[in-house]
């Protein structure tokens, strides 16, 4: 069940999504303190949506993501999130490699895709046509300089 103190910090959209009002973090998620978890007197700041899953569905499945299917970062609606794997997760994000086109509409084919791993090990893609694309204008660029 769900505490007054968080149910008084989110608003219901014409979605209905529950937008969260309060702080977030640092990738735009709601953040609550949750007093179920108190260490050494201090709050435990916890994602919200997360909070609310567990509070009205239960406990997250170990190891699982908490999938936002509304695709509002700061929606905290429990029946707006599905528990999947990280990987799937990271596929069905904007961004993620769930995408077919890049935000130029080129289409990502074997061909046109330029992929990287960066030091820290994730996985980045890039559009090939786009990489030539900035790549001329930034020879030209140099041209008149």
């Amino acid at each position: 069940m769900l505490e007054e103190r968080f149910t008084e910090k989110y608003e219901i959209d014409a979605n209905g999504c529950w937008v969260w009002t309060a702080a977030t973090n640092g990738g735009g998620y709601g953040a609550y303190a949750d007093t179920r978890n108190w260490k050494e007197g201090k709050n435990c700041m916890v994602p919200a949506h997360r909070y609310a899953y567990e509070s009205e569905i239960g406990p997250i499945p170990s190891g699982m993501d908490l999938d936002h299917l509304c695709r509002v970062r700061r929606c905290v609606n429990p029946e707006h999130v599905e528990p999947v794997s990280r990987k799937e997760n990271l596929a069905r994000g904007v961004g993620g490699s769930g995408k077919t086109h890049c935000k130029h509409g080129h289409e990502f084919t074997v061909d046109n895709t330029y992929r990287y791993t960066t030091k820290a090990g994730n996985q980045q893609r890039f559009c090939r046509k786009c990489m030539v694309r900035r790549s001329a204008e930034t020879a030209a660029r140099k041209k008149i300089n």
